[in-house]
């Protein structure tokens, strides 16, 4: 369902790193994997430790009892693709979601579109670091990409903006393609794009509609790397320094990687390419982010750390760094939490803590 008011955003955790995000009449979908492994095929490889909470077809055996169909998901404006490796590329819930009336549109990073229109994807945007496509419609059903048009809704629907911005990985589904293509994290946007000059005229305009501006960022899959962190945040996050009247800047929900960082004999190999939980703390304050919350965790085992010790290493690193309640927060699959712009308002969260108060810097 879409969030019950049009001033919040609402966050849905679906497994591993994949989020549903619906804010502003839009619904994003990231790095979604709904298959029972994480491999090139589905009789070997790494296997779910807990069922998906969305089944490919109303007949597939994966899921539980609760689970639903991939057909039944809110209607998906966006899907965005960190990089190709098979626990965030899977091809069978690529092909699904191809399927799907309307067709949602992929964006990808660079040298990934082939692959994705190999895979029966009609509608692939490729983007390199630094670059950005802005939607300003969605397709009704049935409804051809070239027919695309605004949807009449009870509120007004803000121009959508995904920009693909850098992070610290790799990329590689064989052992002949090695970063034969790019890896990124995304920032998803309905906040307004004005020079300083219109910003007066920019609130006025927004203090006059039904909704309100709001920001996703997804991580993806990366290591951790402060310095295109901070500039992420300084770009993009809200300003530590101005008025947050400034509604051009600022990420309302940061979703972080907290899991695959290993266990201590074996974190020396994956510290480049997996951040553990102190790192997601620093990286969430790296971002300015109001809220942020924890993926990449408790779906597959993919390395030798405990399944559910990330979000428990992440209370306590929260703790330690004195975040606000509501900072950084790890939730159960397929439960969702609301973000309201102005404030934070919890709906079934795994994990609530209270901090002395400190604003994240």
């Amino acid at each position: 369902d879409p969030p019950e008011a049009s001033r919040s955003m609402q966050v849905t955790w679906l497994g591993h790193a994949c989020v549903l995000a619906q804010w502003g009449g839009w619904t994003v979908l990231a790095d979604p994997i709904f298959s029972k492994r994480c491999s090139p095929v589905q009789w070997a490889g790494p296997e779910r430790v807990v069922p998906s909470p969305v089944r490919l077809s109303r007949s597939a055996e994966e899921g539980d009892a609760e689970s639903i169909c991939i057909s039944d998901l809110p209607a998906i404006d966006a899907v965005v693709i960190s990089h190709n490796h098979f626990d965030h590329l899977d091809s069978d819930t690529v092909r699904a979601l191809s399927r799907l009336d309307p067709k949602p549109i992929f964006f990808v990073p660079l040298g990934m579109k082939e692959w994705m229109e190999g895979a029966g994807v009609a509608h692939v945007v490729e983007l390199d670091w630094a670059e950005e496509a802005t939607l300003v419609g969605v397709p009704t059903r049935g409804s051809s990409f070239e027919e695309r048009h605004v949807i009449e809704d009870e509120i007004e629907r803000p121009p959508l903006r995904v920009t693909c911005l850098p992070c610290q990985h790799w990329c590689s589904r064989s052992i002949l393609d090695k970063n034969r293509c790019l890896w990124c994290s995304w920032l998803i946007s309905t906040r307004p794009v004005v020079s300083p000059a219109s910003l007066a005229d920019t609130h006025a305009k927004i203090d006059s509609v039904d909704t309100l501006p709001g920001a996703l960022y997804f991580g993806g899959d990366t290591g951790y790397c402060g310095g295109i962190f901070k500039k992420i945040g300084d770009t993009f996050g809200y300003p530590k320094e101005a008025p947050r009247k400034d509604e051009t800047k600022g990420i309302d929900v940061a979703a972080i990687p907290i899991g695959a960082y290993g266990s201590a004999s074996e974190r020396w190999f994956h510290l480049p390419n997996h951040m553990g939980p102190v790192e997601s703390v620093q990286c969430h304050r790296d971002l300015c982010a109001r809220h942020s919350v924890g993926v990449h965790w408790g779906t597959f085992q993919l390395t030798a750390e405990p399944l559910l010790e990330p979000p428990a290493k992440l209370r306590d690193a929260a703790v330690a760094a004195r975040l606000k309640d509501g900072g950084l927060l790890s939730f159960a699959m397929a439960k969702r939490a609301l973000f309201n712009f102005l404030g934070f308002r919890d709906s079934a969260l795994c994990f609530r803590w209270r901090c002395p108060s400190d604003s994240p810097k």
